[in-house]
């Protein structure tokens, strides 16, 4: 009787990467993956995209063999290829007959895009793909998917098309759609999949399709990063190297992020500032005063926003004043009152109370390092960051505080030297008083009188 072996995602990949390999192979390159840390898809093509060590040195650590530069480079073209679509039937494969995918309620939905200018089709989502036919100005398109540089996958064809144009003169916008709901909407200059991170204190799910009703492939706890290749347009992400879905956008309204990517948010940041202080210098060279009344909107729609409770309207407020050269106070205090929102948003009000003890908590204990310690701990091993914040701000003052009162405590005990040395009784009593005053111990300053004292003059 023959029995049936059940692959893992990791399996499929190394599979398809070396089909030469037998299922002995297979297993016993799973086994070595797992000994340093690469027991997933996305971890392996972490290590392929963002290389920040070798592979072949950590298997030498534990023992194994390194991989020869032939199966290197079968990876990273795996990793290269188009996934097929998850509602399509799988091909049979040696490892494993696998499992009948149950048919989902709804197909991807597809957004419909009016084309600007003539463009061509591509069989992939780059320049250097082979066409396969154009789209003319005027037609309409229906996209399904899109990855994050901005190529959008065809619905009723073969295909592949860019959304935009880029060369030296500029950007130019080659599809329009309104309404475009998907986790990232700005169009990236990276090419290539993009590393996220997970927010949600309770993880995300992995499913083996673009439908919470598909199979469950595991979950990616808080802290943890996955890296995707594209999005479609209900909110899911892709995952390279076939390794699943995830679902990003919250149910019921809520606009706390469940993943987040750095790099693209730092480069949407950045653009919007060059864009926005470029805009300002501009004005600002023919009219000081438009300049200074963009600041002073930006102040003012960042200062309605804190007192608000709508995190997306106080993030687009943050990201106005950042733009306009807002940097002060008025700015962290914006950011730590954002990161409040979205835990709330997040936790709902169950943690609201425990939340309020803490703040208090902090707020009693600003003179005692010992207790804001205790509370950072406890406020950080509670996932709640703003409250981390505060009790390390409320740290870093006191601790200033302490630092300048020695500073001054040691300024005056020089000057009681100093006056104890010159000998003349009015000049050491002064020089006593004002180190007592300034909370020198009269331990210390008894110290410095037996140290110091001219015969006679004490």
């Amino acid at each position: 009787m023959t029995q049936t072996f059940e692959a893992t995602p990791l399996t499929r990949f190394l599979h398809a990467s070396r089909p030469d390999w037998t299922l002995a192979e297979l297993l016993h390159v799973e086994a070595k993956l797992e000994k340093i840390g690469l027991a997933s898809v996305p971890a392996l093509l972490q290590s392929l995209i963002v290389p920040r060590w070798s592979i072949n040195e950590l298997l030498q650590l534990e023992g194994e063999k390194g991989f020869s530069q032939e199966t290197w480079r079968a990876f990273r073209a795996q990793a290269e290829k188009p996934r097929p679509h998850p509602l399509q039937s799988r091909a049979p494969s040696m490892l494993h007959s696998a499992p009948e995918i149950r048919p989902l309620q709804s197909e991807l939905p597809q957004q419909g895009f009016r084309v600007v200018e003539d463009l061509e089709v591509r069989e992939r989502p780059s320049v250097d793909a082979p066409s396969l036919g154009s789209s003319l100005g005027g037609d309409t398109l229906l996209g399904v998917e899109e990855t994050f540089d901005g190529w959008v996958k065809l619905a009723d064809r073969p295909g592949w098309v860019p959304r935009e144009r880029r060369d030296f003169r500029g950007v130019w916008r080659l599809l329009v759609a309104d309404g475009l709901r998907m986790p990232v909407s700005r169009i990236s200059t990276r090419k290539g999949p993009q590393s996220f991170a997970v927010l949600c204190k309770t993880g995300v799910q992995v499913f083996d399709a673009p439908c919470t009703e598909s199979a469950a492939l595991g979950r990616r706890m808080c802290g943890e990063w996955v890296v995707a290749e594209s999005q479609t347009y209900h909110g899911w992400l892709r995952l390279a190297g076939a390794a699943g879905w995830v679902h990003c956008l919250r149910e019921g309204g809520s606009t706390a992020p469940m993943l987040t990517c750095p790099v693209l948010e730092e480069e949407a940041w950045r653009e919007k500032c060059a864009t926005a202080r470029s805009a300002m210098m501009c004005v600002m060279t023919r009219n000081s005063d438009v300049g200074n009344s963009v600041v002073v909107e930006a102040r003012e729609a960042l200062r309605r926003a804190t007192a608000g409770d709508d995190a997306q309207q106080l993030h687009e407020a943050f990201m106005f004043a950042r733009a306009a050269g807002l940097s002060g106070d008025e700015v962290v205090l914006a950011e730590a009152r954002l990161d409040k929102l979205r835990d709330a948003d997040e936790d709902g009000s169950t943690d609201a109370a425990e939340r309020q003890r803490l703040g208090s908590c902090i707020q009693q204990a600003l003179r005692n390092e010992t207790e804001l310690r205790r509370l950072k701990a406890e406020c950080k091993a509670a996932g709640f960051h703003a409250e981390v914040v505060e009790a390390n701000d409320a740290l870093e003052r006191l601790m200033y505080d302490v630092v300048t009162a020695e500073l001054a405590q040691t300024e005056h005990v020089e000057r009681v030297v100093t006056a104890m040395r010159s000998g003349r009784p009015e000049d050491i009593r002064v020089a006593v008083l004002a180190a007592k005053g300034a909370g020198v111990p009269k331990r210390e300053i008894a110290r410095v009188h037996a140290l110091h004292c001219v015969d006679g003059a004490c």
